[in-house]
């Protein structure tokens, strides 16, 4: 079973979209901010989905601090203030997928499919000293 680290500030969204993935087969750890999905990264998690604006870093900037711990780790960032100017950095520093809110959970369980398949496939990064 894969683990989502699902960080989103926002109480009802955060609670109805954990619930969508539990049932969808899916172990969710939530977090409301970027300092609590540190604390819980340390639990292994396969797949970071966060929304853009959180209360204290954004998303992409939470995405770039996971990426130099974890460098394999998946993100699909949610947003409901998108511009292409955010997409095209998001892409450029290496998230897995941009999604519009609100939602379309279809086609967000798509992506998440997809990326905890291409995770799959990929090889560990070993660091040499």
């Amino acid at each position: 079973m894969s683990k989502i680290l699902l960080v989103e500030d926002d109480l009802n969204t955060r609670l109805g979209l954990s619930e969508i993935l539990e049932e969808d087969g899916y172990e969710v750890e939530i977090a409301e901010d970027a300092a609590d999905a540190f604390r819980k990264m340390e639990m292994g998690i396969d797949l970071l989905l966060s929304d853009f604006r959180l209360p204290d870093i954004s998303g992409i900037e939470l995405h770039e601090k996971v990426r130099e711990l974890y460098p394999n780790m998946k993100t699909i960032i949610m947003t409901a203030y998108s511009t292409p100017e955010l997409y095209r950095h998001a892409i450029d520093v290496g998230v897995f997928h941009w999604i519009a809110k609100p939602l379309n959970i279809d086609k967000l369980l798509s992506i998440i499919r997809e990326a905890i398949k291409d995770q799959e496939f990929e090889l560990p990064v070993k660091k040499f000293v």
